[in-house]
């Protein structure tokens, strides 16, 4: 029972800490690209947007340009709060590690209650 309980442990905390990295590393991504100036505009990516040949028959064309003006207007009038939006974002970063923390400390809890129950089932047992 102690390995089902050390198995468990071990196999959460690798999923907390993989996930917290994996979300840290994708915010610190998203701040730098956020940061940057744009290399490249919304214009011109949707300008290179071509639908297959399979699902033309699903898209109305009219609906599709209409929905991408959409957009480049949306992103448009977005693009100058970008670099601001990308520095508030690299605060997220210590955010996600500090809730990290308190998620292992949680888990070391819930494990050292685990434990003591245990000993206790197997003493009356």
């Amino acid at each position: 029972m102690k390995a089902i309980l050390w198995g468990g442990l071990a196999f959460l905390a690798l999923l907390w800490t993989s996930g917290a990295a994996l979300l840290a590393k994708a915010v610190h991504w998203s701040a730098k690209r956020m940061s940057a100036e744009p290399t490249m505009t919304f214009e011109m990516a949707t300008s290179s947007v071509v639908i297959p040949v399979w699902l033309a028959a699903w898209f109305d064309p009219i609906a599709l340009t209409t929905i991408m003006e959409t957009m480049q207007d949306m992103l448009g009038s977005f693009s100058s709060v970008l670099p601001t939006i990308g520095m508030v974002m690299a605060w997220l970063i210590p955010a996600i590690w500090i809730t990290w923390a308190l998620g292992m400390l949680i888990l070391l809890g819930l494990f050292v209650v685990g434990t003591l129950t245990l000993k206790r089932v197997q003493k009356t047992g």
